[in-house]
């Protein structure tokens, strides 16, 4: 098996059989789609079922609601390719997808292929493309150069710390499992992929259409939890830079201004006597002793 496809399933019936068709048509065949139903309860689990029956390249495992990364967790454990993925069953790809990602993959002797996503906006119904012409190229990048653009690339940054947009040699996701239960996980994880890769090319192009405006981790209220799940998703990245000798300053900088735009949100909200909020201000003043003492 060349490609492993792995795709949590939870709740997306009304955009699950444009993604999957999506699969089905990409130019490489060779490949294996492993739904991970993560307790849907809209029909989405029967029509995994139904798919399966349609195309033997399609797998499907049926588990109780234990979030994204469980279901990715899962699928590790059942991937035989020798090139993986991460795709969201309500996006679409491309249909050149996994080609153009694979192709530049062995081109450039890499182990991870990264590619750009254009949004569609599910309540105007219509495109959003970070890139124009101009930004569109291809170029190799050392693990550390992939983990400074997780905080510096003015383009499109979160390409480089979600799970899509991403194809990796199979052999880097060994003993490699995304945090449980917790906000951020790609955010605490994705870099640490990087940082076992010996060379990583970016293929700067709309190749992935990510769904934007349905219910998702990025649009739910503001909550203790959210802040919690930062602080510890930031110590991880912190703590792994800083042991492997990478500049963490970028890092650092970019944790404060989150920490300075949920302070906001907090206090717009009047959440000014929540854990969170305490959380947040505790956090923003060890920082400002931090930088007193330089």
């Amino acid at each position: 098996m060349l490609i492993s496809i792995i795709a949590p399933v939870y709740n997306v019936a009304p955009y699950f059989t444009e993604f999957v068709n999506s699969v089905r048509h990409q130019t490489i065949p060779d490949f294996e789609l492993i739904l991970i139903d993560d307790g849907s309860n809209d029909g989405s689990s029967e029509m995994c079922d139904q798919f399966a029956q349609e195309d033997d390249r399609i797998k499907v495992v049926h588990q109780a609601n234990r979030g994204a990364s469980a279901a990715r967790n899962h699928g590790l454990k059942l991937m035989t390719g020798d090139y993986v993925t991460f795709v969201d069953s309500d996006d679409v790809l491309d249909e050149d997808y996994l080609q153009i990602l694979y192709d530049h993959l062995i081109s450039h002797h890499a182990d991870i292929a990264v590619t750009n996503y254009k949004v569609f906006h599910q309540a105007n119904d219509c495109f959003y493309y970070y890139l124009t012409d101009g930004d569109l190229y291809t170029r190799d990048l050392t693990p550390k150069e992939a983990c400074e653009y997780q905080s510096n690339w003015d383009s499109n940054s979160s390409i480089f710390i979600v799970p899509f947009c991403k194809l990796f040699k199979a052999e880097l996701l060994e003993y490699f499992q995304f945090p449980e239960g917790m906000i951020f996980e790609d955010e605490a994880s994705i870099h640490r992929l990087f940082m076992k890769a010996h060379k990583i090319v970016l293929i700067n192009e709309n190749h992935y259409i990510y769904r934007q405006g349905i219910p998702s981790v990025m649009t739910s209220q503001m909550d203790d939890k959210r802040v919690e799940d930062l602080i510890k998703c930031f110590q991880i990245k912190l703590t792994d830079f800083v042991m492997a000798g990478y500049d963490y300053i970028p890092t650092r900088n970019r944790f404060e201004r989150i920490l300075l735009d949920y302070q906001r949100i907090f206090e717009a909200n009047q959440l000014t006597d929540s854990h969170g909020y305490h959380l947040i201000q505790e956090m923003l003043l060890f920082g400002s002793q931090y930088h007193g003492a330089r």
